[in-house]
């Protein structure tokens, strides 16, 4: 009987020693995981950091006489605007576009506010020949306004 209460006793710290070791091991497992969590993520960070760094700094706008969103319909009236020698701000978008309709309120009141100009080109009132020629400017998409954190050509944005 005595035998049979020290092995009893035994075996139950056994079971209990297992479950024990069993426990740290997954709780172990459990903080690898959460580390490589974090390791991911001070990766991404980096990554970001080193893409944000290559971004030219946007040029400043110059204060406009008569500020607004000016809207153009064809490239002649795009290009005289970018041919002064002012930095203008252009949104490209068209009618229907919810999104593009959604932000003119905002644009304007931006435009008033900072006292600048921007420029709205309504692509829908392009015609074929004015969009190849939108297409083939030296317009860039700046890298903090796309996906890829690198300047574009509007040609391949």
């Amino acid at each position: 009987m005595k035998n049979k209460k020290i092995v009893c006793t035994i075996l139950l710290f056994l079971i209990v020693l297992l479950v024990g070791v069993t426990g740290f091991y997954y709780q172990y497992k459990k903080m690898e995981e959460v580390d490589k969590v974090f390791e991911t993520d001070k990766k991404l960070k980096e990554d970001v950091e080193k893409k944000e760094a290559n971004i030219p700094k946007v040029a400043k706008l110059e204060k406009s006489s008569n500020p607004g969103l000016k809207e153009v319909e064809t490239f002649a009236e795009l290009d005289n605007y970018l041919s002064g020698d002012k930095n203008v701000y252009i949104v490209l978008g068209q009618e229907g576009c919810t999104y593009c309709e959604r932000s003119m309120p905002i644009l304007k009141e931006v435009a008033a506010e900072q006292s600048i100009d921007i420029i709205y080109v309504d692509l829908k009132k392009f015609s074929e020949e004015d969009y190849q020629k939108l297409m083939n400017t030296q317009l860039i998409i700046p890298g903090k306004c796309n996906k890829y954190f690198i300047d574009i050509p509007l040609s391949k944005g």
